[in-house]
């Protein structure tokens, strides 16, 4: 068994949609989609084949199945986009784009391929699929990565083809 936080090199055995198997001496080592890259959406047949030799970090071991667990994208700290957002002075507005909402939450997705959420008791309004917001930063966890969304308000575009920010409107219909 190798030890949890080395660095491994281990060759892709077999590919599947939600993650790789590779193999390091007698170890099976997986890599979940997550943990692959920071950013790069792709298909993982598109990006990586078999045979393929990478670097992984051991990030845990599964006694029942005897596996590694890794992370090819832990090992690249400066590909990782949340990163630059923890830059951000607090209380910066950034424009994002609406992907999906639930009764618990919106998801929220950023240029540069990352995306947060905003709970339900954050949003103060509703928001649709594809609705442009512009939010803040509530809190931000650069390595798991986490990241919750404070909604500043909505982007209406206009009928010249410009738009402008709308402010959410408070629970009791009040401006925030």
């Amino acid at each position: 068994m190798v030890e949890i936080g080395s660095i491994i090199r281990a060759q892709v055995e077999r590919i599947e949609p939600y993650g790789l198997f590779l193999r390091c001496g007698k170890e099976t080592v997986v890599v979940l989609v997550p943990e692959v890259s920071w950013v790069d959406n792709r298909e993982l047949h598109e990006r990586v084949k078999v045979g393929d030799h990478f670097d992984v970090q051991v990030i845990r071991y599964n006694y029942e199945k005897k596996q590694v667990v890794g992370s090819i994208r832990r090992l690249h700290p400066e590909e990782n986009p949340y990163r630059r957002l923890s830059r951000l002075e607090p209380g910066t507005i950034v424009r994002g784009r609406v992907s999906a909402v639930s009764d618990e939450d919106a998801t929220i997705e950023l240029p540069h391929g990352t995306r947060g959420q905003i709970p339900k008791h954050r949003r103060k309004t509703d928001l649709r699929v594809g609705d442009q917001v512009e939010v803040t930063i509530a809190a931000l966890d650069v390595d798991q990565p986490s990241l919750i969304f404070d909604l500043v308000g909505r982007i209406v575009e206009s009928g010249d083809g410009s738009a402008r920010p709308v402010a959410a409107a408070s629970p009791s219909g009040g401006n925030p």
